[in-house]
């Protein structure tokens, strides 16, 4: 950001219509990677030094899947992605409502950057007495099995492009692991190299709360 802000500063006449239309776009990403590392950072230094307290709740897991797909609709369209839905809207899990927001919007903003133009991405909730599973699936790039065990520790994790150049931090899955197992689930990876991934993670089930909406027996 710096170095193009400069040159545009002192030479900006030099370029023509369609390389100054490339740097606004080379901008952009810049400027929405560096926003997202610095939330990201933001959360888990805050996670790291306990400054984060959990405040479990019963909510209904189609409202803040609802939420995240808003969040994610320019992307998709971007990208001419759709993202299908499958959670009951009675669906309740117990569990801090803001931190499976985060890894829910980790989890789908991943799966839009590693699937290629016009493919479908799912999201797909499934619950017993104890426990609700979420499965957010693509068709995408998929992940090298040795590289499988690396997604979630800081310590060993590794960025890849997106399928048109994005880039990532790297942080986001390592708060998806933390704010799960904060919550008392757990979360994992079925992935084949050039075949797509699939992104899980259980949490307890909640207790009945009335629903925002009335219909039943749909999904979101």
């Amino acid at each position: 950001m710096v170095s193009y802000t400069s040159i545009l500063k002192t030479d900006l006449d030099l370029f023509s219509k369609e390389q100054l239309d490339q740097i606004i776009s080379d901008l952009n990403e810049a400027a929405e990677n560096g926003y997202n590392l610095l939330q990201n950072l933001l959360i888990w230094t805050r996670s790291q030094t306990n400054r984060i307290h959990i405040l479990k709740t019963n909510f209904i897991l189609a409202d803040i899947v609802k939420d995240v797909k808003a969040l994610a609709e320019f992307n998709l369209t971007d990208k001419n992605q759709t993202l299908s839905t499958d959670v009951n809207p009675n669906l309740v899990v117990y569990a801090d409502k803001d931190m499976i927001a985060v890894v829910l919007r980790n989890l789908i903003f991943n799966a839009i950057k590693f699937s290629s133009k016009g493919s479908d991405i799912s999201l797909k909730a499934s619950a017993n007495d104890e426990t609700v599973r979420v499965d957010v699936i693509d068709s995408g790039i998929g992940i090298a099995e040795e590289n499988i065990g690396k997604l979630f520790a800081i310590d060993k994790n590794t960025t890849t492009q997106g399928t048109e150049g994005e880039t990532g931090t790297g942080l986001g899955l390592v708060l998806c692991k933390e704010f799960v197992e904060k919550n008392n689930g757990r979360i994992w990876v079925e992935s084949q190299l050039g075949k797509g991934s699939a992104f899980s993670f259980v949490l307890p089930a909640g207790k009945n709360v009335k629903p925002k909406s009335t219909t039943t027996g749909q999904s979101v």
